[in-house]
């Protein structure tokens, strides 16, 4: 009768995070420790962008290539007889991005969870915040009645126009958060090439605080100067 093997599996879903070729290091070293007999391991390491990818089994091979501009998925997988660990990474929260993990080894299970868990806390991001349909709903409310409402107090209009003013704003609002999120992407891999979607975070980074502070600071100032009138 063929012994039983004893198992541990544990799959773990992956938060929005930003990501540079160095971090990718990082996870790969993690992810090649389950690849630790000669003789049956086997080691594939891909980034890709539609059908452009890097495929490999050597970590500095993989880091060293010259990747597509913007990169759309990971799959970083390394198993022997042993272990097994799979992680994939995909640019929207519907794609695949968990990591499974697998042993006979119960306690190797729980230190190669300890060590993502930990990747994971450092390098986590707000982009998970674009994709909440809620969460973008409740934000376009909030801010198209501050718009509403600054641009009622400013000139001084009656109540259903700052209502109109502040619905616009909600839409426009709603489909600008829509747009920015093709540029800040669930999960964010920089490939360390300048393309036009790096220039425009960089300018949205400094751009969109920048308007919410006018806007409410406006609305402010607007409310303040017209209580004392």
């Amino acid at each position: 009768m063929a012994q039983e093997i004893d198992e541990t599996t544990l799959r773990l879903q992956l938060p929005s995070l930003t990501l540079s070729k160095h971090d990718i290091r990082e996870l790969c070293n993690i992810v090649v420790k389950a690849a630790n007999d000669p003789e049956s391991s086997v080691v594939r390491l891909i980034v890709s962008r539609n059908r452009e990818s890097v495929s490999t089994n050597c970590i500095d091979k993989l880091i060293n290539a010259k990747w597509p501009q913007e990169i759309n998925a990971v799959s970083l997988e390394a198993f022997d007889n042993e272990n097994f660990i799979r992680l994939l990474m995909n640019s929207h929260p519907t794609g695949a991005n968990e990591v499974i993990i697998s042993s006979r080894d119960s306690d190797w299970v729980t230190m190669r969870v300890k060590e993502i868990e930990d990747f994971i806390s450092e390098h986590s991001n707000w982009h998970w915040i674009l994709f909440n349909v809620p969460l973008v709903f409740f934000i376009s409310i909030v801010l198209g009645a501050v718009i509403g409402a600054g641009i009622g107090i400013g000139f001084d209009l009656p109540f259903e126009y700052t209502l109109l003013s502040g619905t616009i704003g909600v839409v426009v609002i709603a489909y600008g958060i829509r747009g920015i999120s093709e540029v800040y992407p669930y999960i964010l891999i920089e490939s360390g090439r300048p393309s036009a979607k790096s220039r425009l975070r960089k300018f949205l980074n400094w751009a969109i605080p920048t308007v919410v502070a006018g806007v409410i600071g406006n609305l402010i100032w607007q409310t303040v100067t017209r209580m004392g009138s």
